[in-house]
């Protein structure tokens, strides 16, 4: 598996186990979309399932980018990267 698909991979897997909450406004030319949880991912689209699907390649493209940015500002020795799951609750 090629450099950029395996880190295709593990960002898909990575937001297929959490979930995030969409918050979508009505605008006068359709619907505007964020993730409440974080500060910049956001969009927009004609639909409400247009800004849906913009929404979530927003959050993929997001994930993507601070791996990048991450790898390139920092030496490979120089930090520890793991995984790490948040402990699932139901909202009262």
């Amino acid at each position: 598996m090629q450099i950029f698909e395996h880190a295709v991979f593990l960002t898909l897997f990575a937001i297929m186990q959490d979930m995030y909450t969409a918050i979508y406004k009505k605008t006068k030319s359709g619907y505007a979309a964020w993730i409440e949880e974080i500060p910049g991912v956001n969009t927009q689209g004609k639909t409400k399932v247009a800004a849906t699907s913009n929404l979530q390649d927003a959050l993929r493209e997001f994930v993507a980018a601070r791996r990048l940015l991450t790898k390139r500002e920092y030496p490979k020795k120089s930090f520890v990267r793991e995984p790490l799951s948040i402990e699932k609750r139901v909202h009262a």
